[in-house]
């Protein structure tokens, strides 16, 4: 049976998990963050306490202004969640694996560094975020023996 890596971080937009591999081999969580702007709709982001959107003087945004509001936003949730991970990283050295859903697994590598990519030993592209310990584990120990 192979092993585990050191450290094993999950995430989304919302959720960063972080375990560490006990002597016995189990994952123990040792940090949960919660990232609220993840979870938050475009328009519950950009509407003001009284549940009007915000504008200045304009009836409304256009589909494309909308468009390019999401992917502001979208980077920039995404660079919250890799400074998050980036932390944890710094305060673990060593091998970790990684898992984050495919539709954004590559951009919060980047976003994380070269030098902490240096340091992944696995990756899955699944949402283990939500996922119980045990399920989370069973994951990486099915990568590791190559039955992903």
């Amino acid at each position: 049976m192979k092993s585990l890596p050191l450290l094993i971080i999950v995430a989304d937009r919302g959720h960063v998990r972080a375990f560490r591999t006990n002597e016995d081999g189990h994952l123990q969580q040792i940090d949960a963050e919660e990232i609220p702007e993840g979870r938050e709709t475009l328009s519950e982001t950009v509407t003001d306490q009284a549940g009007a959107f915000r504008s200045k003087g304009q009836l409304g945004a256009s589909t494309a202004e909308n468009l390019h509001l999401q992917e502001d936003l979208e980077s920039k949730n995404l660079q919250h969640v890799a400074a998050v991970i980036r932390g944890v990283l710094d305060q673990h050295p060593g091998w970790w694996g990684f898992a984050a859903p495919a539709e954004f697994n590559d951009r919060l590598l980047q976003l994380v560094g070269e030098a902490q990519q240096g340091r992944l030993s696995m990756n899955l592209t699944k949402d283990l975020s939500h996922h119980p310990v045990r399920e989370i584990e069973s994951h990486f120990r099915n990568a590791a023996e190559g039955q992903v």
